[in-house]
């Protein structure tokens, strides 16, 4: 367990850990893909239909 100091340090945690997540966490209701490809398929999706 890491100790934060300040609110900087506790906002770099929080980015650090969303990153985490977005890059690694598998989703079920995602056929157990992370968020970040899920996110990544919907914008080609809405580039092609634009």
């Amino acid at each position: 367990m890491r100790t934060l100091n300040t609110v900087e340090d506790l906002r770099q945690a929080l980015l650090e850990l969303r990153d985490t997540y977005n890059a690694t966490r598998l989703i079920e209701r995602h056929r157990f893909r992370p968020p970040s490809a899920v996110r990544q398929d919907q914008l080609s999706s809405a580039a092609l239909a634009a």
